[in-house]
């Protein structure tokens, strides 16, 4: 068996491992900011300012579960030019790109 398999397949792994370290802890890290914006808006009822701060924790939240796909392009892209693979890495790169085209495209103005 040839070693150069072994080592290209530690490397996936790696990468595995990262990304499911990220999408794991990312989606508590949403989870509990989205629960403590629900907390402070069900403690505050009474009061009804524009924009709560309640409101606004769980729109934070939201962005987070919503940012987690696009920072774990960031983290491929990243792991593709470091092992020097530029095919996916460019691959990467324009679907990162077409997503900030998307949001630029999406923002009212």
């Amino acid at each position: 068996m040839s070693d150069a398999t072994g080592a290209s397949g530690r490397r996936d792994a790696k990468l595995e491992r990262v990304l499911a370290h990220q999408l794991r802890y990312g989606t508590w890290a949403a989870c509990g900011v989205t629960a403590a914006g629900l907390a402070l808006e069900w403690g505050g009822a009474g009061r009804a300012p524009v924009v709560s701060a309640g409101e606004a924790v769980i729109r934070a939240g939201v962005a987070i579960f919503i940012l987690l796909p696009v920072s774990r392009l960031a983290v491929m892209l990243g792991f593709f030019l470091w092992r020097r693979d530029y095919v996916f890495g460019v691959v990467t790169a324009v679907v990162l790109v077409i997503i900030a085209a998307g949001v630029i495209c999406g923002v009212e103005l």
